[in-house]
């Protein structure tokens, strides 16, 4: 990867889709995957400049990746999005934090492209 790698996973293939379009059109280099385990055996592989999840997947929630993330010191943004209750990405959110991940922001289900763009905007400031 040449650009600020982001990885993105989400259980369903076509969220993940939409958030890499957007990303790779801000100059991200993206890795798309759909479930927790993939996502980090690629962490462990290599540490991106920053991580898109879904905190509901059915591996392994986002609130357990988050907290896996905080306990192994994988310190980058992490950007949670749900279409669920938001009391999921709060508890995430919590967690993480607690576990000393750090959380960049968090999109409730469905976002729009420029919502997205924000916090991926976040990254690529901390990633320059």
């Amino acid at each position: 990867m040449t650009g600020p790698a982001l990885y993105i996973v989400d259980d369903e293939s076509d969220m993940g889709s939409f958030v890499s379009d957007v990303a790779e059109d801000m100059g991200f280099e993206t890795k798309s995957v759909t479930s927790a385990k993939e996502l980090m055996a690629l962490v462990e592989d290599r540490l991106p400049s920053g991580i898109v999840m879904d905190v509901v997947m059915p591996d392994m929630d986002g609130i357990e990746l988050v907290q896996w993330l905080g306990k192994r010191g994988y310190l980058v943004p992490i950007i949670l999005m749900s279409g669920f209750d938001s009391q999921y990405i709060n508890v995430a959110e919590s967690l993480g934090t607690h576990h000393g991940a750090m959380i960049a922001g968090s999109l409730r289900k469905p976002f729009t492209a420029s919502e997205l763009e924000l916090h991926l905007n976040q990254i690529l400031e901390s990633a320059k």
